[in-house]
């Protein structure tokens, strides 16, 4: 069965994290074909400095990456579009950006990656919406699998095949910045290495915090404490009579 992406909404309680910082209301510099596209085969690496990170506290939840179109651009996919081949994975990046390899594998650390999609996919009409000016509202693809934030930099890797609908959007991007972004990409679904490219998409997570104890929570547990350490030294203070 298909995977189905929908434009939803955010959840209230989700929050957003877009690298590279700075850019949350602001079009990048450039643009880049290599994101998302109908036309034809596309793979592309992006990694993401910790240094962009810092508002994601450790053990939050993510739950989907987004893009955006430049401004300008009409909306992605004018229908619904099924990818025969949509291969998403998710982990923790084994070099930082402007130390990157070619070779895809070299990139990526295998403890702790998921696999969020390896099979056909479909992405509904308008999941990207296009503006006639000003910035455009992030798309996400949401995860099938959510991924534990435990700190260090993060990795995206997206292959998909071609629909046969001949659609090639502009994405949002910016030039690649030393310690911040960068990426690698190809023109094909299958293989192991791209070329380290000169502009990275601009890219947004969505994620979940790590629920903080309420008020009320924290003062059971300190009484609780409290109880104990009182038992401890009255237990204490009896067997010294004892004795």
């Amino acid at each position: 069965m298909a995977a189905l992406v929908v434009a939803a909404p955010l959840a209230l309680s989700a929050s957003v994290i877009v690298a590279p910082n700075g850019f949350e209301n602001a079009a990048g510099t450039t643009t880049t074909i290599t994101t998302l596209n109908t036309q034809f085969a596309n793979t592309i690496q992006v990694v993401i400095s910790s240094s962009q990170l810092g508002a994601m506290p450790v053990g939050s939840t993510i739950t989907g990456v987004g893009f955006r179109l430049a401004p300008g651009e009409a909306t992605f996919p004018p229908a619904k579009r099924t990818f025969p081949l949509f291969d998403l994975v998710f982990g923790y990046a084994a070099r930082e950006p402007g130390n990157l390899s070619a070779t895809y594998a070299a990139n990526i650390l295998v403890p702790g990656q998921v696999q969020e999609y390896s099979a056909n996919f479909t992405l509904n009409a308008g999941t990207f919406a296009g503006v006639s000016s000003g910035v455009a509202p992030f798309g996400f693809i949401h995860f099938s699998t959510p991924f534990v934030y435990q700190g260090g930099s993060l990795v995206y890797q997206l292959r998909q095949s071609a629909t046969g609908n001949f659609e090639v959007p502009l994405w949002d991007a910016v030039t690649p910045q030393a310690g911040v972004l960068g990426a690698v990409a190809a023109f094909d679904a299958n293989g192991t290495a791209g070329t380290i490219i000169t502009v990275t998409p601009v890219v947004a997570l969505e994620f979940t915090a790590a629920p903080t104890p309420e008020p009320a929570t924290w003062a059971v547990g300190v009484g609780l404490a409290a109880l104990v350490m009182m038992r401890r030294r009255y237990s204490t203070a009896q067997t010294r009579k004892r004795t």
